[in-house]
């Protein structure tokens, strides 16, 4: 014990002699003590917090790039670039597109229909009134490719095509002259599996709909 006699300097240092072996054999029972302490409410509260991120829909973003090829006309002449991916394409090309008249890409998806490729086309039903989409409609639905038209008021007025499950292509350009060779427009080319995958649900859902979209018929 300390002597309370003592003078206080007297009196702490004495404190301290007699007391920090005490404090140093007690101190990794402490540490120890608020190590568990602090393991078990992390235990108890783990499954609580991760309620409320699941609650809260809460996951780790994913970032990756996919590989996209541009092509603008007129300078890089896009439709050539469309075809190349229709003479390669193995099991399907889904083409959704507001207008349809240029005569190479018609052959290109005629002969894919003759390699037996599955060939869908969806476009709009006012497009039809015109003399060149008539003309290109006749020729792919002759080759016995399946042709759907929009009865919704809106129009129908995707520029995209689907190749299997690997190649997405979309942008501004109609698959006609003017859209390869002569107005400004741009055709991307993306190649990317999970979005190839979510425009081709988009086109078998449009497809499928028997309140918006309807078969085209030959005038």
């Amino acid at each position: 014990m300390v002597d309370a006699e003592k003078p206080r300097e007297l009196r702490s240092q004495e404190f301290w002699r007699l007391n920090v072996p005490t404090l140093y054999a007690s101190a990794p029972k402490f540490l120890a003590a608020l190590l568990a302490g602090f393991l078990s409410v992390l235990f108890i509260a783990w499954p609580v917090v991760t309620s409320w991120f699941s609650a809260l829909d809460v996951a780790p973003s994913v970032v990756y790039a996919a590989a996209i090829d541009t092509y603008y006309a007129p300078e890089d002449l896009p439709a050539d670039h469309l075809i190349v991916l229709y003479d390669h394409a193995r099991r399907y090309i889904y083409v959704t597109v507001y207008t349809i008249t240029f005569p190479p890409i018609v052959k290109a998806l005629i002969e894919a229909k003759r390699r037996g490729v599955d060939v869908r086309v969806i476009t709009d039903r006012g497009q039809g009134n015109d003399p060149k989409q008539q003309r290109a409609l006749g020729l792919l639905h002759s080759a016995g490719i399946p042709i759907r038209v929009n009865q919704h008021d809106g129009l129908m007025h995707l520029k995209q095509v689907v190749i299997d499950d690997e190649i997405n292509t979309t942008g501004s350009m109609n698959q006609t002259t003017s859209g390869h060779r002569y107005n400004d427009e741009r055709l991307d080319v993306i190649a990317d599996r999970d979005i190839s995958i979510r425009a081709r649900d988009k086109f078998l859902a449009m497809w499928k709909d028997p309140m918006r979209y309807e078969e085209w018929i030959e005038p």
